[in-house]
């Protein structure tokens, strides 16, 4: 090499798949290595292919230096060496699809292309070989015409569930073709995914986001639904066959979203994964500055420094209000540097003799940069400030002035930097799944309200009991002082369909400092433990006609609790009858038990109206006959204590081991006059016939007459 310039031409060899290339001169073992760089130093460049694939190459001579070329151009020789026999007559055979899943009693279908080299027009006959079912190829035997190619198909069936590999070999004489395919064949529907990333309640999340799943056995494909309702209605975006376990895209700041990943095969497609639900962080673009200003003396570079004090990944950057004075501004170029040193040029030298300047720089401006530098209009910068996009806006900030020329100086007036990043959110939020709703309660400043021990802590809820068809108390600790007031609302999803329904807000009220007792009247025929969210308000939401008031949202202070209830326990009795019956100058009270499960007894009361007020009747607890049985007993008390043509009221509780208790009825019968039969004291007779019930009844009903 010397000072002399020298024509350099370079050479190009590009595969049949159309991005395979390899450069002249750039080898590995002797053969020519994909990459490299090109040879600008010899004038012979040469190109060795090891086992070419069939196809069209494209061999490409291009001209990068030819300085004493006649009229630019230089003369070249191209050599292409071949084996001997390279151009004798062959055929190609590929087939397509090199893999193939298919749901077990379909057909799997392949295509078998053949191709013709050099006139090749004879009949190949087409076989498998490893297949795991029976084969046939349409048409067999199939002849590629002259230097074209022609297509059979290759059907295959009775495959059992399995993951095959089998070759496809096609002959002609002594000339023999064969290429291995896959075959997956599914017995039913995938299983479900499990959902990695993002995690369930995650907030703070970067706008540019990747979801993840693990993957399913079975599956071929999946499905991922993305929305901004837990029901996957609002804005829904559905990405189908995915072949990966990850996804990547770019969601809306400060959004609440919900996802969801099925897994499909020939089958058909698996249950969709539980939801999960996270929200994005917010975007905050505050105006920093002014940045340092000064003199910008001539022939040479000033540096003006602007500290930024967030944090953040920038996602947007603007320059705001780049003015000053400065005769003959043609001198000036500007330059951007951020905290990590990247450089942008803001405003090359330009408009030659126009004094000072005022401009605002933003990617998103409609117009590109122009003079006059001085009319303060908004305009695209010389380089994109989107150079500085993931960076942290925090630190120093350096704008620097050079003046390349002398004679004329001015001064930097002022300038301002617009960064937008994500700025976290300091919130909790419930854990139960997406199909609840994404429930969260941010920080307010003058609030510290708290359920149990600690913000966002998921605790403060107490299960004193938890019984089949009772009324039962559960003890909701509130911690802190409110900025405004403290209210609280409880849900329970007593129908465990992934959902709390309107019906399902059990309780809604004012709330106090320390322990609140709540009662949560529990369904009778509960089975199974439930989901419930606890939302502590700071102050009371105004009305549930909006989503932060819901079950799911956000809302300024207070705190949550997600959880699940205990296992319900049977109620202490399953009652059968509950009746009151006229006997002449006094009512018989008559009930029937068909299980007492921890059941301690029961009291009697009595009262003149539905309403009450209710008196006692026995002094003591009436005992349960077969305590913590499934199997009940009879019970009768005769009232003596009435009065003649007065109805009276009776209401019957039940008591079980944990003290907790159970009303029934009311009631009521009136007693009406002397009756032939005549009891007296109570008895309890598992075996109470029905005959005797009937005979006091009849006996009351003539005694009335």
């Amino acid at each position: 090499p010397g000072s002399t310039l020298v024509n350099d031409l370079d050479l190009t060899v590009t595969a049949p798949d159309g991005s395979t290339t390899y450069r002249g001169n750039v080898f590995s073992n002797g053969w020519s290595a994909v990459g490299g760089s090109v040879d600008h130093v010899n004038n012979v460049e040469s190109v060795y292919i090891n086992a070419p694939t069939v196809g069209t190459w494209t061999v490409r001579v291009n001209g990068y230096n030819v300085p004493q070329g006649v009229s630019g151009k230089q003369g070249y020789a191209l050599v292409v060496d071949m084996p001997d026999n390279v151009c004798d007559p062959d055929f190609t055979l590929g087939v397509t699809p090199t893999s193939l899943d298919i749901c077990q009693g379909a057909t799997a279908t392949y295509n078998v292309a053949l191709g013709s080299i050099a006139h090749f027009n004879s009949p190949v006959n087409l076989s498998a070989s490893g297949n795991p079912g029976s084969v046939n190829f349409s048409p067999n035997p199939a002849t590629p015409p002259d230097n074209g190619s022609t297509n059979s198909t290759l059907s295959l069936t009775g495959a059992a569930a399995g993951a095959y590999a089998f070759d496809v070999i096609g002959t002609s004489g002594a000339l023999t073709h064969q290429q291995t395919v896959n075959l997956n064949v599914q017995t039913g529907a995938p299983g479900i995914a499990s959902l990695i990333a993002p995690a369930n309640g995650s907030i703070n999340v970067p706008r540019a986001v990747t979801f993840s799943w693990t993957a399913t056995a079975g599956a071929s494909t999946y499905t991922l639904q993305i929305a901004t309702s837990p029901d996957f209605v609002q804005n829904l975006q559905e990405i189908t066959g995915l072949t990966a376990t990850s996804y990547d895209t770019t969601l809306v700041a400060d959004t609440v979203y919900y996802w969801r990943v099925r897994a499909v095969n020939p089958c058909g497609p698996g249950a969709y994964a539980t939801s999960a639900a996270f929200r994005t962080e917010a975007i905050t673009c505050p105006l920093y500055g002014p940045g340092a200003t000064g003199a910008i003396p001539d022939s040479r570079t000033t540096s003006f420094n602007l500290s930024v004090p967030d944090a953040g990944a920038i996602t947007d950057l603007d320059v705001v209000s780049l003015a000053g004075t400065h005769t003959y501004v043609g001198d000036l170029s500007f330059v951007l540097a951020s905290p990590a040193s990247t450089q942008v040029t803001l405003i090359p030298r330009m408009c030659t003799s126009a004094d000072n300047f005022n401009k605002t720089l933003d990617d998103e401006a409609a117009g590109a940069l122009a003079c006059p530098l001085s009319d303060g209009a908004t305009q695209r910068p010389s380089q994109a400030l989107s150079a500085f996009d993931g960076q942290s806006r925090n630190g120093t900030w350096v704008l620097r002035i050079t003046d390349s020329a002398a004679v004329d100086t001015g001064t930097l007036t002022g300038w301002y930097l617009r960064i937008c990043a994500g700025a976290a959110t300091n919130a909790v939020c419930g854990n139960l799944p997406g199909s609840y709703g994404m429930a969260c309660h941010r920080a307010l400043t003058g609030s510290t309200l708290q359920l149990g021990n600690a913000w966002g802590n998921q605790d403060g809820i107490v299960f004193d009991r938890f019984v089949e068809g009772r009324t039962n108390p559960i003890t909701v600790n509130v911690q802190g002082a409110p900025a405004n007031s403290r209210y609280l609302r409880v849900w329970f999803d007593w129908d465990n369909n992934g959902v709390f329904d309107d019906t399902e807000l059990v309780h809604q009220g004012a709330a106090v400092d320390d322990d609140n007792a709540v009662a949560i009247s529990v369904p009778a025929d509960l089975a199974e433990a439930v989901a419930y969210r606890v939302r502590l308000y700071d102050g009371q939401p105004v009305t549930l006609a909006t989503q932060d008031n819901r079950s799911y949202g956000y809302s300024d202070g207070g705190d949550i609790a997600d959880g699940t209830s205990p296992t319900p326990v049977p109620t202490a009795i399953l009652l059968t009858s509950f009746t009151a019956l006229a006997e002449g100058e006094n009512i018989r009270v008559v009930w029937e038990t068909a299980a007492e499960l921890q059941n301690l007894g029961f009291n009697l009361y009595r009262g003149e109206s539905a309403a009450g007020p209710w008196t006692q009747l026995n002094a003591e607890l009436i005992p349960a006959q077969n305590p913590g049985a499934v199997f009940g007993a009879s019970y009768e008390w005769l009232d003596t204590g009435v009065t003649l043509d007065t109805t009276y009221f009776y209401r019957l509780e039940d008591v079980d081991v944990n003290s907790a208790s159970t009303f029934h009825g009311p009631v009521s019968a009136t007693a009406a006059g002397v009756t032939s039969v005549v009891v007296t004291g109570f008895g309890a007779n598992p075996m109470a016939p029905a005959a005797l019930l009937l005979t006091l009844a009849t006996a009351a009903a003539l005694a009335g007459q």
